[in-house]
């Protein structure tokens, strides 16, 4: 399970979640985990709202031995009006705090992942504007509407929902999600503002 935890602290997770409950949320992990259930933190800094959160973060994840995974905030929809923290900086505080980062060999496609000297566990980076990952992008999108998005920055995709209402065989589905999957393209035009293709919803409404 993959858990989107952007801070620690009770007052400022409420702010940010708008009403929610890190209580509940740290029950859920130790319920996870009395289960065996696999973990990983996904946390999203941003200058002037978290960045205070970071070492907090990498010190509950130690203590509770989940790996965590720092997503550089991507300028969609109105994320466009906060400014991420981005890789680099995020690894000269976790070096000057832990010590040095040795990267380390784990082929999850977006993500690459890091041994921290006086650390357990596994940071890992999903950093689309500093260290653009496209080439090696092993993803695709679903969203609850049955949209069959290749990247999340195109507001094109393929509509499997409308397909499987029209009654198309399964062996035209497989071909159609097939070439969705040839077809991804190259890389994303996050920083080209005059893009026309590019995704106007927010990440909250095609799943992300």
């Amino acid at each position: 399970i993959n858990l989107s935890l952007d801070c620690i602290d009770k007052d400022l997770f409420r702010e940010i979640t708008r009403g929610g409950d890190i209580d509940k949320v740290i029950l859920g992990i130790k319920l996870a985990q009395k289960e065996n259930i696999p973990l990983k933190i996904n946390s999203v800094i941003m200058q002037g709202i978290n960045e205070k959160e970071i070492i907090p973060l990498i010190e509950f994840a130690n203590d509770n031995k989940i790996d965590l995974r720092f997503i550089e905030l991507m300028p969609m929809n109105v994320a466009k009006n906060f400014k991420a923290v981005k890789e680099d900086d995020l690894k000269a505080i976790i070096s000057k705090k832990y010590g040095a980062l040795k990267q380390i060999d784990v082929f999850e496609g977006p993500a690459h992942y890091y041994q921290v000297e006086n650390l357990s566990i596994k940071i890992g980076f999903i950093s689309a504007l500093s260290h653009k990952f496209c080439a090696n992008c092993n993803r695709l999108r679903l969203t609850s509407t049955g949209m069959l998005k290749p990247c999340l920055h195109y507001n094109s995709g393929v509509n499997l929902n409308d397909l499987l209402k029209k009654n198309v065989t399964d062996e035209e589905i497989l071909a159609i999600i097939k070439d969705t999957i040839y077809h991804k393209p190259k890389n994303h035009h996050l920083e080209n503002e005059a893009f026309s293709q590019k995704e106007d919803k927010s990440m909250s409404l095609i799943g992300g």
